[in-house]
């Protein structure tokens, strides 16, 4: 028997159109976690919590910036946002929505940066909307 078979002979060997049905049911332990409880562990949950130093990729585009742009505060104290920045810099739908995450509260129950970590992405915000106008505009 070849292993060659024609396409209509495999479409009739697979029964493609029964759907498969679910017999778990989930528990109570693997829905999703709510906002309202507190005291909590829910890193289990999280994804892979990112890297908390610069990377490489993140220090080059880092001295790529004028000196005025540059985060340097936070770069210091948040340096994981700054290498998710610098990541998505070339891809504007990808930049505003880093930029609109980290300077607007979506959830109303953030605490905020500090006031130099937010005049710093502030900043880099206005460099990167008139770095590249026609970028963020085609997002």
């Amino acid at each position: 028997m070849s292993v060659y078979v024609s396409r209509r002979k495999r479409t009739n060997d697979l029964n493609v159109r029964k759907p498969v049905e679910c017999t778990v049911a989930p528990t109570r332990e693997a829905a999703a976690p709510t906002d309202t409880a507190e005291g909590k562990d829910w890193s289990p949950r999280r994804k892979v919590r990112p890297v908390n130093y610069l990377l490489p990729h993140s220090l080059a585009w880092l001295e790529s910036l004028p000196p005025a742009a540059r985060p340097l505060a936070l770069a210091t104290k948040y340096p994981r946002i700054v290498n998710r920045i610098a990541l998505a810099w070339n891809e504007p739908g990808t930049s505003r929505a880093n930029f609109d995450d980290l300077v607007y509260d979506s959830r109303g129950s953030r605490q905020g940066f500090p006031p130099d970590v937010h005049r710093d992405l502030l900043a880099l915000r206005e460099y990167y909307y008139g770095y590249a106008p026609t970028l963020a505009q085609s997002a």
